[in-house]
């Protein structure tokens, strides 16, 4: 059958499969759409944007109304705004400005749009503050680790007897886990929209349970933090901006009216309080799509998403439920693979497994006159490996295939994704010691990156305090390298000797200085029996540089980051990582109360050391490009929504992919806690029925077993999401894991049998 073309879709004709066409058919109410991984999902909710604005310009709406479309990521945002100022003017039939009849957000820049509108209903200033997510971190550890420091007792039924005293840095990792589990009983606390403070008031002397109550106390404490600091953290964001709406009627019309279609793409990833805003902020025109894929929820373990309401959403008897099975992306035998991993995990639950997995649809080919036909396979399609190998070797004889492979396969793109980033970084390794040139842009950190933020760190570090020591980690670590060029063969023992004479006239020059002041206005004097006139060129020009750092003091932490960068970098990716993080500074200082040059410092080496969640600032993600000749290495989570020609997935075992929630080792798993409790999932159901007024109901054990059973659900997930990245080849491994003693992920070995020995090599 033909398939229908979009006219109005530009100046260019696009032609649409039959399912994207019944969903481009939408006039309103309750949509939601299941889409496979490469079926055009982004594409189809443009082009259904497209045409519900158009609707709006024939009514000349355009002045009071436009379609809000909500994403997950601040990138999706950027993409979803190029690609409708594009389609835009062929719909409407005439120019528009970049904008013009939608609004694109995140979840959390909506409900702060929201706020803003209407502070003092909630009790905020004008000017109210943000806390960044990592910031709200520290001050929800710090409030945590207060309260065990004045009722350390409220933490003794939780240890495992023989570790209490005798092993006191299990006690301190504990403390650490306790800490974690507060973290995510305030977030569950905020999303129930429960203020701590009256709740210990009112309910206070009902709360038989220790964790509970540490976790209001720490959560008391965090909320005095914030209004001593008159900030928010996004958490609030969201629960404040349903108070509004809630609240303020006229508000609530003003929006409904302003936006009469919402459409929700990565709907897989929503909570239930933003789920919560969006259900009120359509109840009137009732026009709601989400668009999203459960089998890619892979953030539910660490964010308050859950999967399972797109499910619910689309089993509603008032929802239209549709869905976008065809694909393009992947040859078909690498689609059977992930039917197959759908198929088995439909069969573990049909077997009695407590657990959700993955679910339907199955993933279609795209038909023979599709703009996107799926590719031919690679000669060998599908490789699995389920012997058990130490992860080194398997590194070792993944990064020489590859190095085999390249030659052979100039125009095609490879990736080589891990489990998680130490084991990237080894990968990365693996391929660096065979001459590979491997692509670090999506770790969430590069080494080289890091290196130079640590560099940036150290330099700002001296601006905020200078201290000697400071000095001398910046003339070893910074200035050496910089200016200390490699001799030639000719001149090597010379210059050897000079950089001698220099390192051993500074060490002089520190010994003989009163201070840093006087250090820092000497002049270079001569050494030893060398003549007067003798000059170290190297040691002026650092002083006078920490001279001009040190008189940047009064400038915006942005100038002073980029004057630094411009004195210890040379290369332009360095330069370009310098203004990133100037840019990140500058917003992050924005953001807080006082947001001094020390906080920004201290954000900067958080960065710098991997703490902060604005780690993949040392990443390149944003600008990355799979490139042929060039070996992509990263995560499975960080390939989500890519593609490669050629893809190994490694570390296919059962710790990092387990199936028994009874059985398996979990990674991450508290085994300094008594009876295998998980804390932060124990906090977390004892918040919700605490909120609820529930509390007899809770059994002990029963929270910690369900996230065993979700992280499981997850983690098959992760690997339908790591399949489903390959275009024409797939390499699969098992390996025995961290420890050496893990067995074949059970997933793996389904494949494998499903498949037969056909699949299954025998030599990387």
């Amino acid at each position: 059958m033909p398939q229908p073309v979009a006219r109005d879709a530009g100046t260019s004709a696009v032609k649409l499969r039959k399912a994207q066409a019944q969903i481009l058919a939408y006039e309103g109410g309750s949509l939601g759409v299941s889409a496979v991984p490469g079926s055009g999902k982004t594409l189809t909710l443009c082009l259904l944007a497209a045409r519900l604005i158009r609707r709006l310009a024939q009514t000349d709406a355009l002045d009071r109304q436009e379609v809000l479309i909500v994403t997950f990521s601040r990138s999706g945002v950027q993409n979803f705004r190029s690609r409708l100022d594009r389609l835009l003017p062929g719909v409407v039939g005439y120019p528009l400005l970049p904008g013009t009849g939608y609004s694109v957000r995140t979840l959390h820049s909506l409900a702060h749009e929201i706020v803003k509108q209407r502070p003092s209903l909630v009790h905020l200033s004008e000017d109210f503050a943000v806390l960044e997510g990592e910031a709200a971190a520290r001050y929800q550890v710090n409030a945590a680790r207060q309260v065990l420091r004045e009722t350390p007792e409220l933490l003794d039924t939780y240890y495992k007897p023989e570790i209490r005293r005798d092993e006191p840095t299990l006690a301190a990792k504990l403390r650490d886990a306790a800490a974690q589990a507060a973290q995510s009983l305030m977030a569950e606390a905020a999303s129930l929209r429960l203020d701590a403070g009256s709740a210990r008031a009112d309910r206070g002397a009902r709360v038989p349970f220790p964790l509970l109550e540490f976790g209001l106390r720490a959560y008391a404490r965090y909320q005095e933090t914030k209004k001593d600091l008159e900030v928010l953290d996004y958490d609030d964001l969201m629960r404040l901006a349903m108070d509004i709406v809630e609240q303020d009627e006229d508000l609530r019309e003003r929006l409904q009216a302003q936006w009469p279609f919402i459409l929700e793409d990565e709907a897989q990833d929503s909570s239930h309080l933003q789920q919560a805003l969006l259900n009120r902020l359509t109840e009137r025109a009732g026009n709601w799509v989400r668009v999203g894929d459960p089998n890619q929820a892979i953030n539910t373990t660490f964010t308050g998403s859950d999967s399972s309401l797109l499910q619910q959403f689309l089993e509603r008897p008032d929802t239209v439920r549709r869905a976008l099975p065809q694909s393009g992306r992947c040859a078909a035998e690498i689609m059977q693979y992930a039917n197959a991993l759908i198929d088995w995990s439909q069969q573990e639950r049909a077997g009695g497994r407590p657990w959700n997995g993955l679910v339907p649809p199955r993933i279609e080919p795209t038909d023979p006159d599709d703009p996107q036909p799926n590719p031919a396979a690679a000669d060998v399609p599908v490789f699995v490996d389920t012997r058990l190998q130490e992860a080194d070797r398997i590194d070792v004889l993944t990064a020489r295939n590859v190095k085999r492979w390249l030659p052979d396969h100039p125009d095609q793109t490879v990736a080589v994704l891990a489990p998680d980033n130490r084991r990237a970084r080894q990968v990365a390794d693996a391929l660096a010691a065979q001459d590979v040139a491997v692509d670090e842009s999506l770790m969430r950190m590069t080494r080289h990156a890091a290196e130079q933020a640590r560099k940036l760190a150290r330099a700002l570090h001296f601006v905020v305090k200078p201290q000697y020591s400071g000095v001398r980690a910046l003339w070893k670590e910074v200035w050496v390298p910089l200016h200390r060029r490699r001799p030639s063969d000719a001149d090597a023992e010379q210059g050897a000797s000079r950089w001698a004479q220099l390192e051993a006239h500074v060490q002089a020059s520190w010994k003989a200085a009163s201070g840093l002041e006087d250090w820092m206005e000497a002049k270079p004097a001569p050494l030893g029996r060398a003549p007067a006139t003798r000059a170290f060129p190297e040691l002026d020009a650092f002083r006078q540089t920490l001279a001009r750092w040190a008189s940047s003091v009064v400038l915006p932490v942005d100038e002073i980051l980029l004057l630094i960068g411009q004195d210890i970098f040379r290369n332009p990716e360095d330069m370009a990582l310098t203004h990133r993080l100037a840019l990140h500074l500058k917003d992050y200082g924005q953001r807080q109360t006082r947001g001094d040059l020390q906080d920004c410092w201290n954000e900067l080496n958080q960065v710098a050391q991997g703490r902060s969640s604005h780690r993949d600032l040392l990443g390149d993600a944003s600008r990355y490009e799979a490139r042929p000749g060039k070996v992509t290495v990263c995560t499975l989570h960080a390939a989500k929504g890519l593609e490669w020609d050629r893809v190994y997935i490694l570390g296919l075992n059962d710790f990092a992919f387990p199936s028994d929630p009874d059985a398996d080792e979990f990674m991450g798993a508290q085994y300094f806690v008594r009876d295998d409790l998980d804390l932060q999932a124990e906090g977390t159901s004892l918040i919700q029925l605490f909120a609820a007024d529930r509390l007899p109901a809770y059994r002990e054990g029963a929270a910690s077993r369900q996230a065993r059973c979700d992280y499981i659900d997850e983690r098959t997930r992760l690997l339908y999401v790591g399949i489903t990245r390959a275009r024409r080849a797939l390499a699969l491994f098992a390996d025995t894991g961290r420890l050496g003693q893990s067995g074949p992920a059970k997933a793996l070995m389904a494949l494998k049998q499903r498949f037969g020995d056909a699949a299954v090599g025998t030599d990387a």
